[in-house]
């Protein structure tokens, strides 16, 4: 079954997200996110919006896109207090952070970001023997590393796809989403010729993606 995952630039945009069709959504913390402070939210409003209710912590997951400066202290205090929280999946930028994390927290699903830049199955293999247990490829990827990449490991793959527009929205779906078969791997799309998606920009998701594109990636 393919399942789609979206960035979140905000609280309110994740029942949003899932309404329109998203099955996991995932949050940037603020000072470790691409985004930056518009599209990345604190972890004081993660946990807030657990206790109301908003965000359903089993179908979140969290990014911290830094490299640390501390030998790792501060993202790996956020990680306990992440997990103590009821989340269960994070997306890590650093492969010392990852082993260290791997570690500390093995039922913790580790997913390697896209600011690693796996470009051979070499690159992802290591990663999992470090403790990743997914892995973001970049947009330079294509269905061959793929292959390569599940040949030799059990890694969940993402790679990214553009996505179409959406007229039910205001523009543009601004969000790049993630097709994931278990254990096969997950697929992002992203605005065509905007760089960065950003999560803030608002729109909608759109179910089905194309047939072809889910074949193309062996996730149909």
């Amino acid at each position: 079954m393919a399942l789609i995952l979206a960035p979140a630039g905000k609280i309110d945009d994740v029942p949003r997200l899932i309404e329109a069709g998203a099955d996991r959504v995932y949050l940037g913390i603020r000072g470790h996110s691409r985004e930056g402070v518009r599209g990345s939210v604190s972890l004081d409003e993660i946990t807030r919006g657990i206790d109301e209710g908003v965000l359903p912590p089993e179908r979140i997951d969290v990014a911290l896109n830094t490299v640390p400066d501390d030998g790792g202290k501060e993202c790996l205090s956020l990680i306990e207090k992440v997990i103590s929280a009821g989340i269960k999946r994070v997306i890590l930028n650093d492969p010392g952070l990852i082993a260290e994390a791997g570690k500390r927290f093995p039922r913790l699903f580790i997913t390697a970001s896209v600011g690693l830049s796996v470009t051979w199955d070499g690159t992802a293999r290591f990663l999992e023997e470090a403790g990743a247990r997914g892995v973001v490829l970049p947009t330079c990827a294509g269905p061959d590393l793929v292959r390569r990449i599940k040949a030799i490991s059990s890694l969940a793959v993402e790679v990214f796809l553009y996505c179409r527009e959406d007229p039910s929205s205001t523009g543009p779906a601004p969000f790049p989403v993630t097709c994931s078969k278990e254990g096969r791997g997950r697929k992002r799309r992203q605005r065509r010729g905007r760089g960065h998606a950003s999560p803030s920009a608002g729109g909608w998701l759109s179910r089905p993606l194309p047939t072809t594109s889910r074949e193309h990636w062996g996730c149909g």
